[in-house]
C-alpha cells in the first residue's frame, strides 16, 4: 500500500511538472496511448479478448465516461492547485464515498466506520487548513 501511494504521488508530481508546458488534454492523450499500448501487450500475451460485450453495457460506458471525466479533472487541478491539496482530496474519496453511500443507498455503517471516518475528514481539513486558524 506503502508503494502504490508512493506511486500515485510520484505521477501525480510528474503531472504537476507537465501541466507547465502541455495543456491537459495533451498530457492525457500521450499517457492514455502509452498506457493502452502496454496494456494492449499485455492482454495478448494473456491471450484475452480487446473488446468484450459487457462493455457495450450502458452502465459500464457511464462508469468510463466518469472515469475520464475524474481524470481530466485531476489533471486540470494539478494545473492550477498546489499538489498536497490535490492528493488529500484524492485519497478522500473513500471517506466521501461511504458517507454517499450511507445517505443515498442506504447502507449500513458501524460505529466504528463511522468514527474512522469522522477522523478521517478531521485529517483532510487538518492537512488542508493546517493550525487553528
Amino acid at each position: 500500500m506503502i508503494g502504490a501511494m508512493a506511486g500515485f504521488a510520484t505521477v501525480d508530481a510528474f503531472f504537476k511538472l507537465a501541466t507547465a508546458t502541455q495543456s491537459a488534454g495533451q498530457i492525457l492523450a500521450i499517457t492514455s496511448l502509452a498506457s493502452f499500448f502496454i496494456f494492449l501487450v499485455i492482454l495478448r500475451r494473456a491471450g484475452g479478448q480487446l473488446i468484450h460485450r459487457d462493455a457495450l453495457n450502458p452502465l459500464v460506458q457511464i462508469r468510463a465516461a466518469s472515469e475520464t471525466a475524474g481524470t481530466y479533472g485531476i489533471v486540470m487541478a494539478l494545473a492550477v492547485v498546489p499538489l498536497a491539496e490535490v492528493t488529500v482530496i484524492a485519497q478522500s474519496q473513500p471517506l466521501v464515498v461511504a458517507l454517499m453511500a450511507a445517505a443515498f443507498l442506504n447502507e449500513k455503517i458501524g460505529l466504528r466506520r463511522w468514527i474512522a471516518v469522522a477522523l478521517g475528514l478531521l485529517g483532510v481539513i487538518i492537512i488542508m487548513r493546517p493550525g487553528l486558524g
